[in-house]
C-alpha cells in the first residue's frame, strides 16, 4: 500500500489508462471482481462509486513513471 495525494481531476489521471485500454494493452485476470470493476469504468466519471478507477489510473501512473516500491522491503 502506498498513500499519495492526488492532484488535477480524476478524468485527466485517468486518461493514459484509458488510451492503453482502448488500445488492447490492458488485461484483467479473471475473476469474481472483474464485473464489478468493468461495470464502474463504463460508467466512469458519473459511476456513483469510482474508487477502482482512482486505483487503477495511481497504479498505472506508478508503473510508468518507474515505480520506487521494492517487493523486498515488504517480506
Amino acid at each position: 500500500v502506498k498513500a499519495a495525494l492526488e492532484s488535477g481531476s480524476k478524468e485527466v489521471r485517468a486518461t493514459p489508462v484509458e488510451a492503453q485500454a482502448e488500445a488492447g494493452n490492458i488485461k484483467l485476470v479473471n475473476g469474481p471482481w472483474v464485473a464489478a470493476f468493468l461495470d464502474e469504468i463504463a460508467e466512469f466519471p458519473n459511476a456513483k462509486h469510482d474508487d477502482q478507477v482512482d486505483a487503477l489510473s495511481g497504479a498505472f501512473a506508478e508503473l510508468v513513471t518507474g515505480s520506487t516500491y521494492n517487493l523486498g522491503n515488504a517480506l
